[in-house]
């Protein structure tokens, strides 16, 4: 299954909206892989892009919403540590090398990624928004 990009994805801070842009066209792109049957190519690009790629959107967020004093900071981090646990599992499916169970771990990846997306990143979101209003007069 393919994961969609919406507007309703969109935490309106450019920078981080770019990044779950890019994740979410790097998960399509291991679905590509998987139905072209080209498996070994997608949990290659799982393993070498996907993998660093959302370890570095995770350290740029939380560096994000220190930099603007968001007060839910240790609770989004501790959000974040579930997720390094998640990826854990999905490169353990990797080194089962088994298609199904990697299928199943992406759908997992991307639920919790768009479910992340809505109900917490939206939270610092809407802080950055309400702390610029204050900013400008």
């Amino acid at each position: 299954m393919r994961a969609e990009w919406s507007e309703g994805l969109k935490v309106g801070v450019d920078q981080m909206d770019a990044q779950h842009k890019t994740l979410v066209d790097l998960i399509n792109s291991l679905y590509d892989l998987l139905e072209a049957g080209k498996k070994k190519e997608a949990m290659d690009l799982f393993r070498e892009r996907v993998k660093v790629y959302l370890e570095k959107h995770l350290s740029d967020e939380e560096k994000f919403m220190e930099s603007i004093g968001y007060p839910d900071l240790e609770i989004h981090k501790r959000a974040h540590e579930k997720f390094r646990k998640l990826m854990l599992e999905v490169c353990e499916k990797l080194k089962e090398e088994d298609e199904r169970e990697f299928r199943s771990a992406l759908a997992l990846l991307w639920g919790w990624l768009y479910s992340h997306i809505q109900k917490v990143d939206k939270k610092y979101g809407q802080f950055y928004k309400i702390k610029l209003g204050n900013c400008h007069p």
